[in-house]
């Protein structure tokens, strides 16, 4: 006898995982790369708000998990909407409010995966630092770093 396991799709897992820990309400903006999670979202009763930026997503998963104490979830497309949501994590994370930043990369199929740029790398946020310069000498100005940087008129 032989069992045969239903197939489930990458997005279809990801909600019924989120609904097994309780999320109803979830923010972001449909794009090409996460369409395959959209579409199983009202299948399993997982509520949706559009916000008209990525980043007031992030900010409207930090409201929420402030006022109801459970983890705000942000759903973005990869490559720079991710960015545009890491201020509003990044300030999550700094008042310890639980949110959940969801981005998922190119699919493995895709045409341009091999000579696309590393998505993995690119999707993923780094651990955030401020840029910061401390000259040591006369002569380490931030043109000689920056040539792009114009003189100042004089």
């Amino acid at each position: 006898m032989s069992m045969t396991v239903p197939r489930v799709s990458g997005g279809d897992a990801l909600v019924r995982a989120l609904v097994a820990h309780g999320t109803e309400l979830v923010f972001g903006i449909p794009g090409t790369h996460n369409l395959g999670i959209y579409r199983h979202l009202a299948e399993h009763d997982v509520n949706h708000v559009t916000p008209r930026h990525e980043q007031g997503a992030g900010f409207a998963a930090d409201g929420y998990a402030r006022v109801t104490g459970k983890p705000g979830v942000c759903l973005t497309t990869s490559g720079p909407a991710v960015l545009n949501a890491l201020t509003a994590v990044t300030q999550s994370y700094s008042d310890s409010i639980p949110v959940l930043l969801i981005s998922p990369g190119m699919p493995l199929r895709h045409p341009g995966r091999a000579t696309a740029p590393s998505t993995r790398s690119a999707t993923r946020a780094p651990p955030w630092k401020p840029p910061s310069a401390t000259p040591t000498a006369s002569t380490a100005s931030p043109r000689s770093r920056w040539p792009w940087r114009k003189r100042s008129p004089t």
